[in-house]
């Protein structure tokens, strides 16, 4: 078996191909838009990874079933928790912009924290900082991943300014 085929059967699950709601949603943020071939969702508070293979999936006319999608599609658990940034804030003194995340496991598991530019950045200290805010949770996506989450979220979020008197 070649390293790259190796690689791809550790990364990827074939068996959540089996979640039906984790594929109904991956199919319906992929029609959001099917330029877009690599993407995050999060389902019942899990972050999934999901890589559409275009190669494959021959679009003839602007209508693709689930079922076709289905089998022209990778999946990954990227995280044991859903990831939320919340907020921006910029930091008097240091003009930092620190970001503030919900972390949740369930309805009432789940906990909030600041994280820096930093730790948002990198995978290690992502993944640290994830597993120090709510004990059990674990991020193991790649940088990629990582920013693709970030930048999915953050044209959206409120930044807040130190009010200065």
């Amino acid at each position: 078996m070649s390293e790259k085929k190796e690689r791809y059967n550790k990364q990827y699950n074939p068996e959540l191909l089996t979640n039906t709601a984790l594929v109904k949603e991956c199919f319906k943020k992929w029609q959001s838009n099917t330029s877009d071939l690599a993407f995050y969702v999060t389902i019942g508070y899990t972050s999934y990874w999901c890589i559409v293979d275009d190669t494959k999936l021959k679009i003839i006319d602007s209508t693709i079933e689930l079922n076709t999608f289905t089998k022209h599609i990778a999946l990954s658990e990227i995280a044991n928790c859903s990831i939320t940034i919340l907020y921006s804030q910029v930091e008097s003194g240091s003009e930092e912009c620190i970001y503030y995340l919900e972390i949740a496991q369930s309805k009432t598991k789940k906990a909030k924290s600041a994280f820096t530019a930093k730790q948002l950045a990198g995978k290690s200290d992502f993944k640290q900082k994830i597993m120090a805010t709510l004990s059990g949770a674990i991020y193991t996506g790649n940088a990629e991943q990582l920013n693709r989450i970030f930048l999915d979220q953050a044209p959206l979020l409120k930044q807040y300014k130190p009010y200065r008197m």
